[in-house]
C-alpha cells in the first residue's frame, strides 16, 4: 500500500509557496513489460512528481532541496515555458519535469525515465491517447538511446537501459531494432536471471511482430 503525506515548499525557480503530496512508502506486486510497477492501492508515480506555474516541475523530495544558483534560475525563468493549467495531470507533469531537468543540465539516461513515467500515468490515469502514448515512449526511447553513448554507464545499468531500449522499440512496432536491443542483453553472462528470462519472453514476441503490452506474469506464468 502506497503511503504519503502532506509537505509545504517554495517553488526553486519563482518562489511560489506550493503544496504536494510526498510518497511515505510503496509496495510492488507486479509489472508490466515496459517495468511499470504494479501497486496497491494509489500508485506512487500519480504523487510523485509536483508542477509549478511558472512550469517548474520535479519529484517532491527533490524540489523540496533544491536551491538553483542564480545561472540555473535565469536559464530557467528566461527559457520558453509552456502554459500550466492549475492541477496539470500526473502524465503532464512527469513532462514538465523532463523539460526541467533537461535545462539544468540532467543526462539522457534520467530524462528518458521521467517521459516513461509519462506514459506509465496515461493508463494509470486512464487516459486513452495512443498519440501522446506513442511519443512519450518515442522521446524517452531517443534518450535511452543516446545514454547508452555513455562508455562509463556501469554494465548493470546498461542491461537495464538495452532492455528499455528493445521493449519500446517493440511497443512502437519497430521490431528489428528491439530485436538488435534484446540480443545483447542475452549474450551477457552477467545479466540478472529474472532479467533475462524477461528479455527472452519479450524478443519472442517481437520476432512475433507483437506490439502488444503485456504483464510480465502473462509472460512468465
Amino acid at each position: 500500500m502506497t503511503t504519503w503525506f502532506p509537505v509545504s515548499f517554495a517553488c526553486p525557480a519563482c518562489g511560489t509557496t506550493m503544496e504536494a503530496s510526498e510518497i511515505g512508502s510503496t509496495n510492488v506486486v507486479g509489472r508490466d513489460s515496459d517495468l511499470m510497477p504494479h501497486t496497491a492501492g494509489m500508485h506512487a508515480a500519480l504523487l510523485a512528481v509536483a508542477a509549478c506555474r511558472c512550469g517548474y516541475a520535479d519529484y517532491v523530495g527533490r524540489m523540496r532541496e533544491t536551491r538553483l544558483t542564480p545561472a540555473q534560475k535565469h536559464a530557467f525563468l528566461e527559457s520558453e515555458r509552456p502554459e500550466i493549467a492549475d492541477a496539470p495531470p500526473a502524465h503532464r507533469r512527469f513532462e514538465l519535469a523532463e523539460r526541467t531537468r533537461s535545462i539544468l543540465g540532467d543526462g539522457s539516461r534520467a530524462l528518458g525515465d521521467l517521459l516513461l513515467h509519462a506514459s506509465w500515468c496515461l493508463r494509470l490515469e486512464g487516459v486513452a491517447d495512443a498519440a501522446l502514448e506513442a511519443g512519450y515512449r518515442s522521446r524517452a526511447l531517443a534518450h535511452f538511446s543516446r545514454a547508452l553513448a555513455d562508455v562509463d554507464m556501469p554494465r548493470e545499468n546498461r542491461r537495464a537501459t538495452l532492455y528499455l531500449v528493445g521493449e519500446l522499440s517493440r511497443l512502437l512496432g519497430r521490431f528489428d531494432d528491439a530485436l538488435r536491443a534484446f540480443d545483447p542483453v542475452l549474450a551477457d553472462d552477467a545479466t540478472d536471471a529474472d532479467l533475462r528470462r524477461l528479455a527472452e519472453a519479450v524478443r519472442a514476441r517481437a520476432e512475433a511482430r507483437d506490439a502488444k503490452l503485456y504483464s510480465v506474469a502473462d509472460l512468465m506464468p
